[in-house]
């Protein structure tokens, strides 16, 4: 089995990584930022870097789409904000892999302390 976590930068990202690993599962990371913490970790089976989610949103899907078939991941871990696109394009990546994320209209009222009401 294999996981992709993304927003490598993130310190949540670091122990979602450090966690599969000790479990046994072959784990890779990704973010934007070139120098994220988490590419440099031993329990990371690899990285890459992906477009800007906030810049260039149909790119940033289509590598993730990308990876995925070439690493053969089988688990997406969307990490912060990445959430948020992985939901609203949830129907072309789930085609390609599992993860447990909520559709986009569930997030967006989770987030607005308005909506809540």
């Amino acid at each position: 089995m294999s996981a992709l976590v993304t927003n490598a930068k993130n310190r949540i990202a670091y122990n979602i990584l450090r966690s599969l690993s000790a479990k046994g599962i072959k784990t890779y990371c990704a973010d934007f930022v070139s120098r994220s913490m988490s590419f440099y970790s031993r329990y990371s089976a690899g990285h890459f870097i992906y477009p800007s989610p906030f810049n260039a949103q149909e790119r940033f899907v289509e590598c993730l789409v990308a990876k995925i078939k070439e690493l053969n991941i089988k688990v997406l871990m969307p990490v912060y904000e990445e959430l948020f696109l992985v939901a609203k394009h949830k129907d072309t990546l789930s085609k390609h892999v599992k993860m447990a994320v909520p559709d986009y209209s569930q997030i967006l009222i989770a987030h607005s302390k308005d909506r809540w009401l």
